[in-house]
């Protein structure tokens, strides 16, 4: 998934790169083309951070054009407010960027509020749509590109690799009545048998719904995630 992000976020900021890059900012040290927003979370932290920041060096250096991040700092609560998300906007703007990368839900209503105050600038919104605080009222906006992800497929490519990576015995933890459960438990299924079948190797997958009232599992795990 970080691999498709950073892929996915440098396809997003070719749109409209052909205005001069003149501009770049170098006569300016504190003038930035890009500016990564982050969650309150590290630029290290294995996730929608880190791919984000890669998939934004990776495009800025092809391009010359300048970057850097902003790491909020989240409130007592552990979460990241839409003033101080505000806060770190205005000044990515004032530092001239062209384009302000928001990656997550923690983004939405910031989006939703904050973007159409600023028409000249370009954001992108990663897995998320704008919307308001209260009533989850999307707003599309012209300046506001979001990336969003097929649940379908990533389960069919996560069990397809799993099975092409060796895997025979498999298992996956969902929910039938969430349809992003569902659809990735429904692709990966799909997938491992296409990998099986092209393979010709059996596989068994076996697939807890933890909505069943006739299942009782412990799921007190610590999960290590692989990239």
């Amino acid at each position: 998934m970080k691999k498709v992000i950073s892929v996915i976020l440098a396809a997003v900021l070719i749109i409209g790169t052909t205005v001069a890059l003149s501009g770049c900012g170098k006569e300016k040290a504190a003038s930035y083309d890009i500016v990564l927003i982050t969650d309150g979370e590290a630029i290290n932290d294995k996730s929608y951070n880190q791919s984000a920041w890669n998939g934004v060096k990776s495009f800025g250096d092809e391009n010359e054009m300048t970057y850097r991040y902003y790491q909020p700092k989240l409130d007592d609560n552990g979460e990241l407010s839409v003033e101080a998300i505000k806060t770190y906007i205005d000044l990515a703007v004032k530092d001239g960027a062209k384009y302000i990368i928001l990656p997550g839900e923690a983004f939405a209503v910031s989006a939703y509020e904050i973007a159409p105050t600023y028409t000249d600038v370009n954001f992108v919104l990663v897995d998320a749509f704008p919307h308001s605080k209260d009533d989850d009222t999307l707003r599309i906006q012209q300046n506001v590109m979001c990336i969003s992800f097929n649940s379908l497929q990533a389960g069919f490519l996560a069990g397809y690799s799993s099975v092409i990576d060796g895997y025979t015995k498999l298992g996956y933890i969902g929910s039938v009545n969430t349809p992003t459960s569902g659809n990735y438990g429904a692709g990966f299924l799909q997938g491992a048998s296409f990998a099986a079948d092209e393979l010709q190797k059996p596989v068994v997958l076996d697939y807890a719904d933890y909505d069943s009232p006739v299942l009782d599992y412990d799921y007190s795990m610590t999960i290590k995630p692989v990239y």
